[in-house]
């Protein structure tokens, strides 16, 4: 399955960047450019799973897929139906990783703010909530590694998410493949 392999790649440099991020204390150079991959591999392959998901849904005669979502009993429950108990328990203790870096890497929880570009009597801005003031060159740096890690964290939790979808499609009884 392309989107599984997609989403799986995507989620494997996530993980790499949170861990780069957190052993180095400047940014990774060009991290930037894996954005550029990075977002349509994420919307492609979440869209596919959501996909799958929605097809492994059994309707009954009566009743079409939509009205199964609005009775389900829950996000969680409906979502992830299926899915072996040791598959949702490590990627949920994945997911939580993910979690806390991204809260911890989170601008308004750090405090640092996001780097912004030199100026002539500047030459390291962040920009915390609005505020834009001149800082020394660690605190710039640590701002922009925080940065690529709340990116990295948003990425890895999307595609976690989109995994699961899939496999709960895949696995319910029943599926016309």
């Amino acid at each position: 399955m392309v989107a599984g392999v997609l989403l799986g790649i995507v989620l494997l440099v996530a993980a790499a960047v949170v861990v780069l991020t957190l052993v180095r204390t400047r940014p990774l150079p060009g991290a930037v450019w894996l954005l550029a991959p990075g977002i349509p591999m994420v919307i492609a392959g979440v869209a596919v799973m959501v996909w799958i998901w929605m097809t492994g849904l059994q309707p009954s005669a009566t009743r079409s897929r939509w009205s199964l979502l609005r009775e389900s009993r829950g996000l969680y429950g409906e979502v992830f139906r299926g899915v072996p108990r040791g598959a949702l328990l490590t990627g949920g203790a994945v997911a939580v990783v993910f979690f806390v870096s991204l809260i911890t890497a989170s601008p308004v929880v750090s405090g640092l703010g996001h780097p912004l570009a030199p100026t002539s009597h500047c030459a390291y801005r962040v920009n915390e909530q609005g505020v834009v003031t001149c800082t020394n060159q660690a605190t710039y740096y640590l701002a922009g590694r925080d940065d690529q890690r709340y990116v990295a964290s948003w990425f890895a939790l999307a595609c976690l998410v989109g995994l699961g979808m899939g496999a709960s499609g895949l696995v319910r009884p029943g599926r016309a493949d």
